[in-house]
């Protein structure tokens, strides 16, 4: 969904970069289509901006005591795949001591796999919150959390370098 500037690239501060390339390409590894591996994991928002993101959403809202217990269950959720976007994207001692050495190509692929399925389980999770959400929103409520939604939960980022890759 799109980007506030709060996405791609690890150097220079932001989530997500490196300049890896993916792709077809020629032998320095630079990919015909220009991507970077940081612009496919563009969906990295920080969770100090998801969570302001959620607080202002709150506040624009202004849940009723009958709404609060499917906004704080939703909420909960938000903040627990954001929780885990952020510690993937974060470099763990490990990881940064191993960098220089060779990946086995199974245990990467594992370690992949177990990544992607803990978001989606994560992603999963916020649904049925959402939709429960909605059963008690007002019209106009609803409407807030339409427009604001794709920016908090796995927002596609917009992306002029990459357009193929604007999920």
């Amino acid at each position: 969904m799109g980007s506030t500037g709060a996405g791609a690239g690890m150097s220079g501060g932001k989530r997500g970069g490196g300049g890896a390339r993916v792709g077809q390409g020629s032998q320095s590894g630079e990919a015909q289509n220009g991507c970077t591996l940081g612009q496919i994991n563009a969906d990295a928002v920080p969770y100090e901006l998801v969570e302001t993101r959620l607080q202002t959403l709150e506040a624009d809202v202004n849940p009723t005591p009958e709404q609060a217990n499917a906004w704080q269950d939703f909420v909960k959720r938000v903040r627990a795949y954001a929780t885990e976007v952020d510690r993937q994207h974060t470099p763990s001692h490990e990881q940064q001591g191993s960098s220089q050495q060779t990946v086995d190509g199974i245990k990467y692929m594992a370690a992949t796999v177990d990544r992607v399925r803990n978001r989606y389980t994560l992603l999963e999770n916020i649904e049925p919150a959402v939709k429960r959400l909605y059963k008690v929103l007002t019209p106009q409520q609803r409407t807030l959390v339409d427009m604001r939604l794709p920016s908090i939960v796995a927002p596609r980022f917009a992306n002029p370098k990459c357009p193929q890759l604007a999920y």
